[in-house]
């Protein structure tokens, strides 16, 4: 099994009833790999 080398998921707080977009997942998953895990990646 081959490691990965970059983040390839995220969980972060949403507000009820919002349902995030997998848009909206992607660049979470950007910021991290960008910029590491911050507290703004998270928000």
């Amino acid at each position: 099994m081959a490691k990965l080398r970059s983040a390839h998921q995220v969980l972060w707080w949403v507000p009820r009833g919002h349902t995030p977009s997998v848009e909206e997942a992607k660049d979470k998953v950007e910021h991290i790999v960008r910029l590491d895990p911050t507290p703004e990646a998270l928000r």
